[in-house]
């Protein structure tokens, strides 16, 4: 994976580089089609094998997009998280989420390709639960880390975290327009970034937000709405809080 990071790097660079030269003359919405052509399209490309690598590599694939989007803004003062809320681009460790769920709900839906949906199969519970029409998947189980990055563990476990109004989506458009919402949303409600949490608390997180801020914009209260954003904000300036988990 660091060789595979090593060359996305060195041929991402080499055309932010030569970008950077046009950028000045361009408006910013010309300049990030362009960037998501030349740099971004190259940085995503294939992005879900990088799922549960080494924290160095998502790092160095994280300053690629951290400098496309400076370049795109031409506003190097301004910090990372702002720059890609500006542009609307989820950050590389995100991407890769979205790209897991995105797999697995056209693999669920079309059955293609074959080699990916023999990997995915129902979760069946023995006895009759709350759970049992939430068309869980099942998650084997494995004793490697190595595993835990396949697909066939990867994506049940992605898709066990979204909620069923989420799964239930009649389109891959608005599956992929839903999720994208919500993980802009947690980047302006998080006070720090989701990279120095771990991956079952930032998705704990994410289904709670899932489930109750959407919930709350659509009935129009505002105190719970707010009241979520405050529990939130807590549990990310301190991930022990235990008294906000226990809230969830």
């Amino acid at each position: 994976m660091w060789e595979h990071t090593k060359h996305v790097s060195q041929s991402c660079f080499y055309h932010i580089r030569a970008f950077h030269y046009i950028c000045a003359v361009l408006d910013k919405s010309t300049a990030a089609d362009i960037a998501a052509a030349l740099v971004c399209s190259r940085l995503h490309y294939a992005n879900s094998v990088l799922n549960g690598s080494p924290s160095r590599c998502l790092t160095r694939l994280q300053r690629i997009q951290n400098s496309v989007a400076w370049t795109v803004l031409q506003q190097p003062l301004l910090s990372s998280r702002d720059t890609l809320q500006q542009i609307h681009w989820l950050p590389v460790k995100w991407r890769i989420q979205f790209k897991l769920a995105s797999l697995t709900y056209k693999v669920l839906h079309t059955g293609t390709p074959s080699y990916l949906s023999e990997r995915l199969h129902p979760y069946i519970p023995s006895r009759t639960l709350q759970s049992s029409s939430s068309a869980n998947l099942y998650v084997p189980r494995t004793n490697l880390h190595f595993g835990l990055r396949s697909f066939h563990h990867a994506a049940p476990t992605v898709w066990f975290f979204l909620p069923s109004t989420l799964r239930s989506s009649q389109t891959l458009n608005t599956f992929q327009k839903h999720i994208k919402t919500i993980f802009t949303s947690l980047l302006l409600i998080a006070s720090s970034d989701l990279s120095s949490a771990s991956d079952s608390f930032s998705w704990m997180i994410i289904t709670y937000l899932l489930t109750s801020l959407v919930s709350y914009t659509r009935l129009g209260l505002e105190r719970p709405l707010n009241r979520t954003r405050e529990k939130v904000e807590c549990m990310f300036q301190t991930p022990k809080c235990y008294t906000c988990i226990e809230e969830i």
